[in-house]
């Protein structure tokens, strides 16, 4: 790649370099290269740009294997080896030249942005995946409308809920006068949000975008009705229930828990509901679950249904898409 680069006059690309570009450069630059994604911008033969043949054509395998997938109801693991490879090509060859990237395979930059979305969130951070959805956002109102005619395997309305999960619209919690602080103490435990907002067990990462992103919010603790406490589901909310544990920490990063004995607040089990030991300095906080009883390791857990809430499980809209596509009547 360094000497196709080399060859073509272009600098070798650095890894982890960055094109900071939103939606109105994107048209600017879809204008320079070309009024519409025919002909060269989807050729995908690394005539232009710095990623070759070969990358692109196992990327489009990649984004085949999951648009196939999730018309059945099954998406390729976000935390499959490809997609780590995927973002360190992304990083290093695709955006130091993008407007080559683009003018020879323009859908391919949207499939590689769009499926390494969550390792950039995971990795450099929230603000990194939006900048990086804006650019794929860019690029689809661009080029979007050849799509369709194309033979590139991508429905973008697939990875639609990554827009709700980085807090990209804003909303007005369904008009609820209700006013919620969300503690900001537990952010370490909510750092995998893409990672964690997927299936049933993403309930707790979606939860914590929607307060992010609604006008219920509030900062002052004296004007809130209830207090959110946020953790992804895994990693984080078993941290969580370390964390809890030890008073001192309860005291330090859960400063209002106590005045109301916890009563005013909320946290959210997206699988696995908690032993009582694991839950004890928590058990008058509200519990909102998506399950109600459960045995493991032995040990009866279970909601209560006078305080808690059950909850749905979280399901992709492409997965509803698929469920639907397989409903029969009854009798058959």
């Amino acid at each position: 790649d360094g000497e196709r680069g080399a060859r073509h006059g272009r600098p070798q690309a650095r890894a982890g370099a960055m094109v900071r570009i939103g939606r109105r450069p994107l048209l600017a630059l879809a204008s320079a290269c070309g009024a519409s994604a025919q002909g060269p911008f989807e050729r995908c033969s690394g005539e232009s740009g710095l990623v070759d043949a070969a990358t692109w054509r196992e990327l489009r395998s990649v984004q085949e294997m999951d648009s196939h997938g999730q018309g059945l109801g099954v998406g390729v693991d976000p935390r499959s080896d490809a997609f780590q490879n995927f973002y360190a090509v992304l990083s290093g060859l695709v955006l130091p030249d993008l407007a080559g990237a683009i003018q020879d395979c323009v859908y391919g930059v949207i499939s590689m942005i769009l499926l390494t979305l969550p390792l950039a969130d995971a990795q450099e951070g929230r603000d990194k995946a939006r900048e990086l959805l804006s650019t794929a956002d860019g690029l689809l109102m661009a080029y979007g409308d050849a799509l369709a005619a194309s033979d590139w395997p991508l429905d973008p309305v697939a990875y639609s809920q990554y827009r709700l999960l980085l807090g990209m619209h804003r909303h007005d919690c369904a008009g609820s006068p209700l006013r919620v602080y969300m503690y900001n103490s537990t952010s370490d435990m909510t750092r995998r949000r893409l990672w964690g907002g997927a299936g049933m067990m993403g309930a707790a990462s979606h939860m914590h975008a929607f307060f992010e992103s609604g006008s219920c919010t509030t900062s002052n603790p004296d004007e809130a009705d209830l207090f959110f406490i946020p953790a992804d589901h895994g990693q984080g909310y078993d941290e969580l229930l370390r964390r809890c544990a030890d008073p001192e920490w309860r005291k330090e990063m859960l400063p209002y828990l106590q005045r109301r004995r916890g009563a005013d607040h909320f946290f959210v089990v997206a699988a696995n509901l908690p032993s009582w030991p694991d839950s004890e300095p928590l058990r008058h906080a509200v519990m909102l679950t998506v399950e109600s009883y459960q045995v493991n390791h032995g040990i009866p857990r279970w909601y209560s249904p006078w305080k808690d809430v059950m909850i749905p499980g979280y399901i992709e809209p492409w997965r509803i898409a698929a469920m639907r596509s397989n409903n029969r009547p009854t009798e058959e």
